[in-house]
């Protein structure tokens, strides 16, 4: 069994921050953040002090979006190295994943990863993040060398509509959830006056359509048939989904940085996060822990109920979730198990 951590969560913070400070990898990896950041500092705060040379670059280079996919590039594309994802992963991590010729076709499409987190971020309605998308399949489809045509084939046009209809599906409990806030606000005031409602909200709903995202099922689309078919059964291709998924957050938690103190949390949320994906596995279900009866009010005319749980680890593929009616006190086994109507 495993011994209970005692030490209060103030001191068990600041033991990893002292831990993080004396991390020469950390260290290494921070400075070349950094590095990436600088010239674009420079480039604004050379604007900042001439006021006629902001108004002329604002004359004469109006908003595009090709804008901001180029600055996340400029700064994703001088951090990302073999070097930095190397010193970023736990020794044991650099062990269980081997050569780095085995996985540098994960390294090689993390950046695009890191892109879709830094411009996607806050959901900003369905058509605009699809378009987000678009511009994330075309980056990953370059990176491994299968450019998509232009115009799109019939077959990569076909691979888009089953990425944005996969979506759609990930998206639609964030909807469903804000849309129950919206019909049932009453609680909202006591949460934002009591301190449970504050700035961070609704970055786990938004982190939450990227996982539901970014499965196996939408893989072939994503990364072409024969890539897919290809890595399938490389172990590092579920290491390459939690990767991705880090990086999203990254590039989220990046976008919504004010001043490069927020810059270094984040990097140190990323490292976390990293080191994350090679934990033990688990699967866990903690509530309800018996049976349980729908109630009404978690979906807009319908009841439902809330199932809440954990599944992750090392090479963690996926999980499979299941519910069955009963009748009486007792929870007899009245029918067989089905997955039908769970988002």
């Amino acid at each position: 069994m495993k011994k209970e951590d005692k030490t209060p969560p103030t001191e068990r913070y600041q033991t990893v921050e002292k831990d993080e400070v004396q991390d020469q990898d950390f260290q290494f990896v921070l400075k070349e953040l950094l590095s990436a950041y600088q010239p674009i500092l420079e480039e604004q705060l050379r604007l900042a002090q001439s006021p006629d040379e902001l108004e002329k670059e604002d004359a004469s280079h109006p908003p595009s979006c090709d804008d901001e996919f180029e600055l996340a590039n400029r700064i994703f594309e001088k951090f990302l190295s073999e070097d930095v994802a190397l010193r970023l992963l736990p020794p044991e991590a650099r062990r269980q994943l081997g050569p780095v010729d085995q996985w540098r076709w994960c390294l090689l499409h993390i950046r695009c990863c890191f892109i879709f987190g830094w411009l996607a971020c806050c959901p900003r309605g369905f058509r605009r993040f699809s378009y987000y998308l678009y511009r994330y399949w075309l980056c990953v489809r370059q990176t491994l060398d299968i450019p998509v045509k232009t115009p799109p084939t019939a077959v990569e046009r076909e691979d888009f509509q089953t990425l944005v209809r996969e979506l759609a599906i990930a998206y639609r409990p964030f909807l469903t959830d804000q849309l129950a806030t919206v019909d049932f606000p009453t609680g909202i005031p006591d949460d934002v006056i009591g301190g449970k409602i504050d700035c961070l909200e609704g970055e786990e709903q938004a982190a939450a359509i990227f996982e539901r995202f970014l499965t196996s099922d939408i893989a072939p689309a994503l990364l072409g048939r024969e890539t897919f078919e290809s890595r399938i059964k490389d172990p590092s291709f579920w290491f390459c989904r939690c990767w991705c998924l880090c990086a999203i957050r990254f590039g989220c938690c990046l976008a919504r940085a004010r001043n490069l103190v927020d810059v270094r949390r984040c990097l140190k949320m990323y490292q976390r996060c990293l080191r994350d994906c090679f934990r033990p596995l688990v699967c866990e279900l903690t509530a309800p822990s018996d049976c349980a009866e729908e109630q009404e009010g978690l979906l807009p005319g319908a009841v439902a109920l809330e199932i809440r749980g954990t599944a992750g680890g090392a090479f963690f593929q996926h999980y499979t979730l299941e519910w069955r009616k009963v009748q009486g006190q007792a929870c007899e086994d009245n029918t067989s198990f089905s997955s039908a109507g769970i988002v």
